[in-house]
């Protein structure tokens, strides 16, 4: 099962089940995606960096065939350009080389960037247990601390008991 898919996965379940990370400003209002998508980067074999969106499909095998699908796209076509007037997306970041305490991510402020930002590195052991670190960087207008931990108790329910998440 590949790791970053499973992570993707799991990342975009969580958010999309938490109704303030589905939401958007747009045009000076408030709106609600019904599903956000993950977006997120692919390296190439010659470490050139595309973009990539794919559609979060609840069921995990049809989710993780669909993304190999996009991502072999993304890599034999490679664009860094943003998909112009889609908001329902989670910008998401692996980053596999390092494990951190911290990530801030460039956002743009005109028009406003309500996109939330996901990230995670390198897992470790420690004290006997595996972890992995998670940023989540968010619109405050939109989401507050109490769905930041929402976020954790959740992603945390599925890393802990993935037999009831995903099709292994």
């Amino acid at each position: 099962m590949p790791f970053f898919i499973s992570i993707l996965y799991v990342s975009t379940k969580t958010a999309n089940n938490i109704k303030e990370f589905r939401l958007r400003i747009r045009d000076d209002k408030v709106i609600e995606h019904e599903t956000t998508n993950p977006s997120f980067t692919v390296m190439t074999d010659e470490e050139v960096f595309s973009f990539c969106t794919s559609k979060f499909i609840e069921k995990f095998k049809e989710f993780k065939i669909n993304t190999l699908t996009e991502i072999e796209k993304a890599k034999n076509n490679i664009s860094i350009k943003d998909e112009p007037g889609r908001d329902d997306l989670l910008y998401i970041t692996s980053i596999p080389w390092v494990s951190f305490t911290n990530i801030t991510h460039p956002i743009q402020m005109s028009p406003v960037d309500s996109i939330p930002r996901i990230s995670w590195g390198n897992f470790f052991e420690e004290s006997g247990k595996i972890k992995l670190p998670i940023s989540i960087q968010v619109h405050h207008a939109l989401v507050d601390g109490i769905h930041i931990g929402q976020y954790f108790s959740i992603i945390q329910e599925i890393l802990d008991n993935p037999e009831n998440y995903l099709e292994i």
